[in-house]
């Protein structure tokens, strides 16, 4: 598979919402974007929710990024 099949791959998700993190300028030649997909209608208090899941994921990714000092 190559890189312009992954782009289109990636812009066909099943999920309907999305959750973004953008770190960074490009202008300054340095920009991360994390970025996660789900059905947030399906967000709920309970510890092993799916959608939970995934935006802790994407906290962790976060502090780790900063904890290495890529991001501040």
């Amino acid at each position: 598979m190559d890189g312009q099949e992954i782009r289109k791959e990636m812009n066909l998700r099943e999920q309907p919402d999305s959750f973004e993190l953008t770190y960074g300028t490009p202008s300054k030649g340095s920009q991360v974007s994390l970025k996660c997909y789900a059905d947030f209608s399906q967000l709920d208090d309970t510890k092993d929710n799916p959608v939970q899941k995934k935006v802790d994921g994407l906290l962790k990714i976060r502090q780790y990024l900063m904890d290495k000092g890529i991001i501040q």
